[in-house]
């Protein structure tokens, strides 16, 4: 039977529309929304009508007047509501307009990629701009009426048609939903409707010019973004939650610090928040403890956080005196020594009261198998506290440096953090086979900006209305003769360390059997324990004490002589032992380490291996005498060295009387400090006497400061007064202060301007960890110096710099060989900075610096601070790149970086949904080619003048496919547990508790219906606390109750009156409306690779 219904079920409302378009002149649609898919099924249609007026409802997440009765308000509410509506003033309905053009931007950013929809836009712009489309948005409260007026020619009876209902101009509307609409016949009805339609198009907003902005912005019609301004763009979306982040008061009575370090605590405030900890590690002399100390003050005035800050113990005094005690911190500081007493205790109170942790130098802590790390790895996840760690070298040799860090903080192996795969430990052993950048995990925790950094991002930065500068860096070489140092008998004792050699003839040199004891297990017991263990152990060891005795052998005659007499008498020792059949090992262990001094940093290594033989051993295992055989070579060997190390006396060490001789003749130190670094204690205390003994400067003020001294920070403030400020005039001021690198971390000792490696330098990590004890911001120095002792031959006195240094490579690359590999990454040979070192070349130096970041390199950190100056100096800039619509696209010449994918990539893709990013480039099929940021960001980074090329034919289609990529592998990851946006560490906390609640309260509850009213409560709660990011003073509040530790049920009832206070059910319900849109998976930006 027919009938003017249409219900989307039995027949469609486009259906009954299009039609009507090709019969009529004129349209006139009154819908709810602006939607690109209703105007997609009437494309064709909308050619044929002359004129077609467009009134839109407003958008506006006000309550409108029937939420107000759905909720049982009064009449005078809902009265009051309507009129509120009725009379809007003019700032008023200019933002209901803009809420309107949100809206628009928003549907176009997600609309298909596809050449019809590409069309569907172009068609919209023209008639637009033919005048023969009209828009306006209504503003005066909701348009819930649907209406579609047809007007026919004039030359027929009917004036016009109309379809009134429920349905929107939208596909959904036209075709999919469950709807109701009607066909309204007749003259009457269609004079009355446009009567109706009339005056609502009176009353509203112009639209059209708003819509028309939109639409040729959209990725459809904007051929004006250039490569640059999409490379910022993708900058802007990676960086975008740091640079919004809201201002955070410095507190009153802090010093003023510098802009880049206070961002840095703002930064800090919200990843600590986020993650539960959180990595200080700007590069030496950025001032990383005034950060952390500003941080901690803002927690403690702020939040009520008190701190337990953990130090190296000359530190100590440091942290209590310049900044626990004067700004009032509440802060108790412990020696990191301390955790490795045998009787060290948590328990008292001064430890359990804290609410944070800070971890000063905390890449001491990178080893996981420590006794120190376990007990404070327990403490800290005992009482769940978060960490902030102050550490310029985070990563030392391997990523796992970094990972046991960040197992301090983050107990969970389980991440959330936008990476594959979502798993601590699997993505760091991907980063150690080299199939994983570090940097796309760490920007979640990690600060870090070198000086390079802050000269380009930060060029107008102050402290206190100063200008941040550093002073030049200037290097200078003193060379003499280690021939002459040792009475000619350089060559012989190199040889003697070196390890015989049949292949090239060579019969002498030490065997290293004792630390090797693997070679000497019978063959049926090398692969079963302990035996097994031995390999990897004896290898190492042997090439760390063969190390040990060549870099002894350079620093001086009295570090080498002393270590090769300790030797002799562990090697008879040994001997002894097996005498006895008994292998000094294990359990004997100890009397092989008392000879090993505390403050040699190789030595600790060595220490550490030789633990890992605490191990019982059969002497029936070995092959005895084939040991002893070697051990008692060895023997000899040591003994043959210490006769040619015996006489020589200080009046005969050429490298002491050179040392002598430059102390008298170098102008500068007759105004300035020197600050004398060896990495031996054997020769820090023979360069002070024999210093001392020659009278270069007055005695007392002459120091040495080693770990074997209790007054460490004593001598800091003698020798630099000012940088520590001193209360009091010094008494007793030090001049020269001969120092191991027990002074290269965290102390500050910028009175001085001189410093002079003893040593010679393998490789550059000592030197810029030394220079920067005086290379700090501010310093009272225009120049700096470093002054470098280079060891050169008799034969090589006449040649030039770099023929030495070519022989000294070749004399460590023979005498360690391939033991070099056994070395921590700032021991082993770098042969182009020791050019630079020793060349002078202090432009060189800094590039080479520069290159060693990479393994911490954050990518994220330098186009935050890029975008934070391109704000400051280049505003307009920075207003177009901000509002760029999302989905853009535009063409580059690809140019091939040294780093990147091995197939040629053709296009590079930005999704994102919610907090979930992903960057890849693809090659022109499609495939995935490279996933990591780093690739991505080097592909799509140019220069500001980069021209934009055109994109190919079949753009649209490879985009389209890509984007259905991203679809499926965000949905993977929810499905995996993944959340669309990230929770802070107190909201998982929460969810965590609610979680484990609702798991017990089965066992709680035997009535069903207790049990479901239980149950149902729980998970009312969850949706409550899943809400994010939550509001400041929510996020406040949660915190203090997750800081008070209560337990499940009282927390569960907390949990509960907390969410009624802050009316979380009111947030939740509008973060779902909200949420839907901006976790729906998007495109941020494309860009085709010409």
């Amino acid at each position: 039977m027919p009938h003017d219904i249409i219900d989307n079920r039995e027949s469609y409302l486009a259906d009954a529309v299009r039609p009507l378009l090709n019969e009529s002149v004129r349209g006139h649609f009154a819908v709810g929304y602006f939607f690109l898919s209703g105007f997609k099924a009437i494309a064709k249609e909308l050619e044929k009508v002359a004129e077609l007026r467009l009134l839109i409802g407003n958008t506006s997440d006000r309550a409108t007047v029937e939420q107000l009765a759905e909720g049982h308000a009064s009449r005078e509410a809902i009265i009051a509501k309507q009129r509120e509506g009725e009379f809007l003033n003019a700032q008023q309905r200019a933002k209901l307009v803009a809420e309107g053009e949100r809206k628009v931007r928003e549907r176009l950013e997600r609309l298909d990629q596809t050449d019809d929809d590409q069309a569907l836009v172009e068609q919209l712009v023209r008639l637009i701009s033919e005048d023969r489309m009209k828009v306006k948005v209504y503003t005066r409260n909701r348009l819930h009426a649907k209406a579609y007026i047809f007007d026919y020619p004039t030359d027929r009876f009917e004036k016009g048609i109309a379809i009134v209902g429920s349905s929107n101009l939208s596909l959904a509307g036209l075709r999919d939903n469950t709807e109701l609409n009607v066909v309204v016949h007749g003259n009457g009805n269609h004079e009355q409707l446009h009567e109706w339609f009339k005056k609502l198009w009176d009353e509203a907003e112009p639209f059209a010019a708003e819509l028309m902005t939109e639409l040729k912005s959209s990725w459809a019609l904007d051929d004006s973004v250039t490569p640059y301004e999409l490379y910022l763009k993708v900058l802007y979306h990676l960086t975008k939650e740091r640079l919004e982040e809201p201002d955070v008061p410095m507190p009153a009575d802090f010093p003023p610090l510098a802009d880049f370090q206070w961002a840095a605590v703002k930064s800090s405030i919200r990843i600590l928040r986020l993650r539960h900890g959180v990595f200080i590690s700007d590069v030496v002399g950025l001032g990383k403890s005034f950060i952390a100390a500003a941080l901690l003050k803002w927690l403690k005035v702020r939040e009520r956080q008190r701190a337990l800050i953990i130090c190296p113990k000359p530190l100590v005094k440091m942290w209590r005196d310049r900044f626990v005690d004067r700004y009032d911190l509440g802060a108790e500081v412990l020696s990191l020594g301390k955790l490795s007493q045998p009787d060290f205790d948590w328990s008292p109170e001064q430890f359990q009261n804290k609410q944070i942790v800070l971890l000063d130098e905390s890449h001491n802590l990178r080893h996981s198998d420590s006794l120190r790390y376990n007990r404070l790895h327990q403490f800290l996840h005992g009482l769940g506290l978060p960490v902030i760690l102050l550490t310029a070298t985070p990563r030392n040799s391997r990523a796992r440096d970094i990972l046991n860090q960040i197992r301090l903080f983050n107990a969970d192996d389980k991440i959330d953090l936008g990476v594959e795969p979502r798993s601590l430990t699997k993505y760091f052993k991907l980063v150690e086979d080299d199939e994983r950048p570090l940097p796309p995990l760490l920007q979640h925790f990690l600060i870090r900006r070198t000086r390079k950094h802050i000269r380009e991002h930060w060029p107008d930065a102050k402290v206190d209305g100063r200008p941040v500068r550093f002073p030049n860096r200037v290097l200078k070489t003193i060379d003499y003769s280690i021939e002459r140092t040792y009475g000619g008998f350089y060559r012989r004792l190199r040889d003697l360390i070196e390890p015989p050699d049949p292949k090239k003839k060579k019969t002498i040199g030490m065997t290293y059997g004792r630390y090797g004891l693997h070679r000497y297990v019978v063959p049926a017991k090398q692969n079963i324990a302990p035996y097994d263990d031995l390999v990897r152990a004896g290898q190492r060891l042997r090439g760390l004490m063969r190390t040990l005795l060549f870099k002894r052998l350079e620093s001086s005659v009295v570090a080498f002589r002393d270590t090769v007499t300790r030797l002799i008498e562990r090697h008879k020792i040994f001997l002894n032992g097996l005498d006895d059949s008994v292998i000094i090992a294990g359990e004997k262990v100890e009397d092989l380490l008392k000879g090993i001094e505390e403050g040699d940093a190789e030595d600790a290594d060595l220490r550490a291996e030789l633990e890992r033989l605490a191990e019982k051993y059969d002497p029936n295992d070995f092959r005895l005498a084939d040991l002893r055989r070697d051990v008692e070579s060895d023997l000899a060997t040591l003994q043959e060295m210490c006769k040619h190390v015996q006489p020589i006396e200080p009046a005969k060490d050429a490298k002491l009387q050179r040392l002598l001789k430059w102390l008298d003749d170098e102008p500068l130190l007759r105004t300035q400090k020197l600050l004398i670094f060896t990495q031996y204690i054997d020769t820090a205390q023979y360069i002070t006497g024999q210093l001392r003994d020659a009278k270069v400067r007055p005695p007392e003020t002459i120091e040495h400061a080693d770990s074997t001294r209790d007054d460490l920070q004593t001598l800091v403030s003698r020798f630099a007064p000012i940088a520590n400020e001193a209360k009091a005039p010094v008494k007793n001021p030090i001049h020269v202060l001969v120092a191991t690198d027990v002074l290269s971390e965290g102390l500050n000792l910028q009175d001085a301007a001189l410093i002079l490696n003893y040593d010679l330098h393998f490789n550059p990590v000592r030197l810029i960890q030394r220079f920067g004890r005086i290379d700090r911001i501010n310093s009272p120095h225009t120049e700096i110096y470093a002054f470098n002792f280079l060891p050169e031959l008799e034969l090589e006195r006449n040649l030039g710099i770099q023929t030495i240094l070519r022989e000294r490579i070749t004399d460590i690359h023979q005498t360690i060989g391939e033991d070099s590999a056994i070395l921590e990454p700032d021991e082993q040979l770098n042969p182009d900075a020791m050019y630079a070192i020793y060349e002078g070349d202090g432009k060189k130096l800094e590039a080479i610096e520069d290159a060693m970041e990479a393994s911490v390199d954050l990518e994220v950190q330098e186009a935050e601070d890029l975008l934070r100056r391109i704000k400051r100096q280049q505003p307009e800039l920075f207003a177009r790149v901000t509002s760029l619509s999302n989905a853009i696209r535009t063409g580059k010449k690809f140019v091939a970086g040294d780093v990147g994918p091995q197939k040629r990539p053709a296009v590079f893709f930005f999704g994102q949904a919610g907090d979930f990013q992903r960057l890849w480039l693809a090659d022109a099929e499609g495939n995935i080619v490279a996933e990591d940021n780093h690739s991505s960001l080097i592909t799509v980074a140019c220069p500001p003048d980069e021209k934009r090329q055109k994109l190919p034919a079949n753009y649209n289609a490879l985009v389209t496919a890509l984007k259905s990529k991203f679809d499926q592998q965000y949905q993977d990851y929810l499905a995996a547990g993944g959340t669309p946006h990230r929770l802070t560490v107190s909201q998982r906390w929460a969810l965590d508790t609610i979680r484990d609640a609702y798991k017990q309260s089965a066992d709680l509850f035997t009535a069903a219906d207790d049990l479901k009213a239980a149950q149902e409560r729980l998970e009312r709660m969850r949706r409550l606390w899943s809400v994010s990011p939550l509001v400041g003073r929510v996020e406040f509040a949660l915190r203090g109750l997750r800081n008070q530790k209560p337990a499940q049920d009282e927390a569960i009832n907390r949990l509960e009156s907390v969410a009624f206070e802050y009316k979380l059910d009111v947030l939740a319900e509008r973060h779902v409306e909200i949420s839907k849109l901006a976790t729906e998976p998007t495109i941020i930006c494309t860009e085709a690779l010409i």
